[in-house]
């Protein structure tokens, strides 16, 4: 497959999370992670599908080394709440609460571009 056709079908399953689908998103993103297991964008829908098909061992991981990739300090956050919410549902208190208070630091970096 090609990028633009990968980033077409993550596109798509983007759509399908949002509108309750995680199911057919997932579907959807196996191949392009498949050929691309980088894609930063994929990797996001994932999560987030993972976790509301109850798949939090899975969103875990997906978290996990997504947030090795991510660069971008919102998405950082983003992805620690989702990483939070994925322990409190495996009834992890203490990691959800490291999770929490990750995402909280996140927006307390002082923001590099500004001059």
């Amino acid at each position: 497959m090609t990028d633009r056709q990968n980033d077409v079908l993550v596109m798509i399953a983007q759509l399908y999370v949002q509108f309750g689908h995680s199911h057919h998103a997932l579907l959807l993103l196996h191949p392009v992670l498949k050929t691309d297991p980088d894609h930063i964008f994929a990797l996001r829908a994932a999560a987030q599908a993972q976790l509301d098909l109850g798949e939090t061992d899975q969103a875990i991981s997906t978290c996990q080394s997504l947030l090795s990739k991510e660069r971008d300090a919102t998405a950082q956050k983003h992805i620690q709440l989702m990483l939070s919410r994925a322990f409190m549902r495996n009834n992890c208190i203490d990691k959800a609460r490291q999770a929490f208070a990750a995402a909280k630091d996140t927006d307390e970096r002082p923001d590099r571009c500004k001059p």
